[in-house]
């Protein structure tokens, strides 16, 4: 996910390999605590979203057990989460989307923008790895870690 690793770089840290992997938590899990603590405005509010999505998994002390672990983990990122961060995160997502589209529209190679993934001709594929690595650097001032998944 681009909004954990794109504010460890915006920090000027490096960040963890797998922004996800704290504690026990299935990965799924632990995607909703960090999009939620990054999108809500205090930690209360947080839990209790948190609550109402994984009441039939979690107990609410689990749910409470596993934001904490989640904060700890990123401590060096506090700044952020409670804050609605998701504003400036989705604004820097949405404008490496739309440099990365413009530059295939401009060779006009087809391009298709699929959530934060693109789909492109096969033999594209590398010059899409490029188009989203420049773009990523001269928003972010750091590289990007880019799956083919």
């Amino acid at each position: 996910m681009i909004l954990n690793r794109c504010i460890y770089g915006c920090c000027g840290l490096k960040s963890p390999e797998d922004c996800y992997e704290f504690g026990e938590m299935p990965r799924e899990v632990a995607k909703l605590i960090a999009l939620i603590c990054l999108n809500t405005n205090n930690k209360t509010r947080a839990l209790q979203a948190l609550h109402r999505k994984l009441r039939k998994q979690l107990s609410y002390s689990e749910i409470k057990q596993a934001v904490d672990i989640f904060l700890k983990t990123h401590r060096p990122l506090e700044q952020y989460f409670f804050r609605e961060t998701w504003a400036q995160l989705h604004y820097w997502d949405s404008t490496i989307a739309f440099n990365v589209m413009r530059a295939f529209q401009e060779e006009n190679i087809p391009i298709i923008g699929v959530h934060d993934s693109f789909v492109v001709p096969e033999k594209e594929e590398d010059r899409l790895f490029m188009v989203m690595t420049k773009s990523y650097i001269e928003l972010a001032q750091f590289e990007p870690v880019i799956s083919k998944e």
